[in-house]
């Protein structure tokens, strides 16, 4: 594997769990921990992590969350599989919820081929990118800026997501198993709940890497959202346990909305 890729992937568990071990690491990439230190003393001059004894953590004031800018980087293959996928679900004339994040950024940048639409978000890249797109409307929350990722969160966006009736919600999460989606922070986890509560369908999009990970915040059961979108590296053995789970999964590049085939 790419040192390039290993630290993607690295950068992505940490995202998840808030905390990676460097023998853990050593053991899944197939590397010595000599390797592992010097990624992770490379990632740790860049500001993407803190080096701790024994592994990292996100930087002190990230709340077990990694900037923007390292999100976009990771896992962009897989970003742009869900996006052309989460299109099937979207027709002109619909009102779309998009939750802040890479993955739903991925998506806002094919929305052009479905406009016309109505966009609200939380997300304030996303606003920017479709605000001068033709025949989109774009509604932002209000709220509190969030540095680094750049989203709007707190009582006022709430109060404005309870007056929103969408036709679908895409959401993103930090973490899925076949009973639960995850947020890495309360505050997202109330947000994202506020936004399935405002549309009349909900779809998760979640990259393969996700699978598995419970974070600090439970936001839904993963039977409330209509389908989950996820890429093709979402390995057989995660595929069987959601389907007995009666989860809808929608795999890379095939919509199957409602069906519980895989």
């Amino acid at each position: 594997m790419l040192p390039q890729r290993r630290h993607q992937q690295i950068l992505s568990m940490l995202e998840a769990q808030g905390e990676v071990k460097i023998r853990e690491l050593a053991r899944q990439f197939g590397v010595s921990t000599m390797t592992i230190r010097r990624d992770l003393e490379g990632l740790e001059q860049e500001g993407l992590l803190l080096r701790t004894h024994g592994g990292a953590i996100i930087p002190a004031g990230g709340e077990n969350e990694l900037p923007l800018i390292n999100k976009q980087a990771s896992h962009q293959r897989e970003k742009q599989e869900i996006a052309e996928t989460a299109l099937g679900w979207i027709s002109p004339g619909m009102s779309l919820i998009l939750d802040a994040g890479s993955t739903t950024a991925a998506l806002a940048m094919r929305l052009s081929e479905k406009a016309p639409l109505t966009v609200v978000t939380t997300d304030l890249e996303i606003a920017k990118a479709l605000s001068d797109v033709p025949d989109i409307d774009v509604f932002v929350t209000g709220g509190a800026v969030k540095g680094g990722v750049y989203r709007l969160e707190g009582e006022y966006t709430l109060h404005l997501l309870r007056a929103v009736a969408a036709d679908i919600a895409f959401i993103g999460c930090d973490g899925f198993t076949e009973e639960f989606a995850y947020s890495n922070t309360m505050a997202q986890a109330s947000l994202k709940q506020a936004m399935m509560s405002a549309a009349a369908q909900r779809v998760l999009l979640a990259d393969a890497s996700k699978f598995g990970h419970a974070a600090f915040s439970k936001v839904a059961p993963t039977l409330d959202f209509e389908a989950v979108i996820s890429d093709a590296d979402l390995d057989e053995m995660a595929r069987t346990v959601l389907k007995q789970h009666g989860v809808a999964l929608t795999p890379g590049n095939q919509t199957i909305a409602g069906d519980l085939s895989i």
